[in-house]
C-alpha cells in the first residue's frame, strides 16, 4: 500500500500553551497541522509515560496530511515537553496525576482548538488518553463529533492500582497510608499520589459511558497485558448511542500493528454526520 502523500505546503509546527488550574500555572507542548478550519481535525491523545508524536501520531497526521485536514496532539503534563504536574517538582513530574488535572489539559487545548478550527473533531485517545478523551466527549459533547478508542484506559486510576497491588503484597494498602507510590513502570519509575485512586473511585467507567453521545469506535487485543479487553466489552453494553468494537487477536497493548484498522475508524469518524 502506498504511503499517504503529505502536503508539504502545509508543515507541522510546535505550539508551546499556557494553562491555569488549581494545581498552578504551567505549559503543554503540542504539534499542530493547520488545514482549512472547517475541516475535519485528528486530535490525538497518548498513553501514560509516553508522548504526542510516537507511531500512531504519525500516522494520523500523515493521514490528515494527505486530505487537507488538521491534526493535534499534546503533551500532557508530566509527559514529553510539557510542564510537571504540580509546578516545582521536576523530579516527580506525574505527582499531581489524577482525572482532574487530565480533564483540565483537555479543557485547555480545546480552548485553543476554538480559536481557530469549526470542523468536525475526532478524538484518537490511546490508553490514559482513552480515558480523558471519552471523559472530555462527555462533558463537551457538542465540541467531538467522534471518538476512536484505542487498548482505552476505561479505568485509569483503579488500572494502576491493581498493577501496584499485584506487583507486591501489601503495596496498595502502604500507598494509601502514606500518600504516594513510586510506580515501576515500564519505561521508569515515577511517583505517584493516593489522589489518582481517589478520583478515580468518584468517577467510575459505567458513569461516564452512559454519558457519551457521540459515535465510539473502539479497537483491542485480546492479548493486550496491562488492560484487559474485556472491559471494553463490558463498556460498550453501557454505551448509549452509536458503538463499535474492533477484537483483534493480537497486538499487545500498543497495537503497533493494527495501525491502519486505527486510521480506518478516524476517517470514518469525521465523516459520521
Amino acid at each position: 500500500m502506498a504511503s499517504p502523500v503529505i502536503d508539504l505546503s502545509h508543515q507541522p509546527t510546535t505550539v508551546r500553551l499556557g494553562i491555569q488550574s488549581e494545581e498552578g500555572n504551567g505549559i503543554l507542548t503540542g504539534t499542530e497541522l493547520r488545514g482549512h478550519s472547517e475541516a475535519p481535525l485528528f486530535w490525538f491523545v497518548h498513553g501514560f509515560q509516553s508522548e504526542k508524536m510516537g507511531n500512531k501520531a504519525g500516522r494520523l497526521l500523515e493521514a490528515a496530511a494527505s486530505r487537507g485536514w488538521s491534526f493535534t496532539s499534546f503533551d500532557l503534563r508530566g509527559h514529553g515537553g510539557s510542564s510537571p504536574t504540580l509546578p516545582g517538582s521536576p523530579e516527580h513530574p506525574l505527582a499531581g496525576l489524577c482525572h482532574s488535572s487530565l480533564i483540565s489539559d483537555m479543557a485547555a487545548v480545546a480552548s485553543h482548538l476554538d480559536t481557530w478550527h469549526n470542523g468536525p473533531r475526532v478524538l484518537i485517545g490511546s490508553s490514559m488518553g482513552g480515558y480523558a478523551s471519552v471523559w472530555h466527549a462527555a462533558l463537551h459533547p457538542k465540541k467531538v463529533q467522534g471518538l476512536v478508542l484505542v487498548a482505552p484506559a476505561w479505568r485509569f486510576g483503579n488500572t494502576i492500582l491493581s498493577r501496584v497491588e499485584k506487583a507486591a503484597q501489601g503495596a496498595g494498602k502502604t500507598w494509601k497510608e502514606t500518600g504516594w507510590h513510586d510506580y515501576q513502570g515500564g519505561i521508569t519509575s515515577t511517583r505517584l499520589s493516593w489522589h489518582l485512586v481517589e478520583e478515580a473511585a468518584a468517577h467510575p467507567y459505567p458513569m461516564l459511558a452512559r454519558k457519551v453521545g457521540c459515535p465510539v469506535r473502539v479497537l483491542h487485543a485480546m492479548d493486550d497485558e496491562v488492560i484487559d479487553c474485556l472491559e471494553s466489552v463490558e463498556a460498550l453494553k453501557l454505551l448509549a448511542g452509536n458503538a463499535e468494537l474492533l477484537l483483534t487477536r493480537t497486538g499487545g497493548h500498543r497495537l503497533s500493528g493494527q495501525l491502519e484498522h486505527m486510521e480506518r475508524m478516524a476517517v470514518e469518524m469525521a465523516g459520521t454526520a
